[in-house]
């Protein structure tokens, strides 16, 4: 059961990994999303305007998206790795992320 555990929790791990390059790539497309918005109000290109804003609001879902997963991932493996040691170290480490997640939307609401 234990080396089973341990399988999956890698697995999790690299799953993460390759969230948090895809993560990277959206971003940028998100930076470069400015440049594709029209700088007029031209009512002519309206349905370009409406196309490329349904394109902006699917990247930034998408990347909402992604974290939520990476957010996900690291509870589950916490969780997994505290089922399978039982040891205090993994409670103390997601005391400390819960504190790290609380002081990042306390950071992110302040802006």
């Amino acid at each position: 059961m234990i080396e089973n555990d341990n399988e999956y929790i890698q697995e999790l791990q690299e799953n993460r990994l390759g969230l948090k390059e895809l993560l990277k790539d959206i971003v940028e497309v998100r930076k470069n999303i400015k440049s594709i918005m029209p700088t007029t109000t031209e009512f002519s290109k309206r349905f370009l305007l409406e196309n490329k804003m349904k394109t902006v609001s699917d990247v930034v879902s998408s990347e909402l998206s992604i974290r939520k997963q990476i957010d996900s991932s690291i509870k589950t493996e916490f969780d997994l790795a505290n089922k399978t040691t039982g040891d205090s170290d993994i409670t103390d480490m997601r005391a400390l992320a819960g504190a790290i997640e609380k002081y990042e939307k306390e950071k992110k609401d302040k802006k």
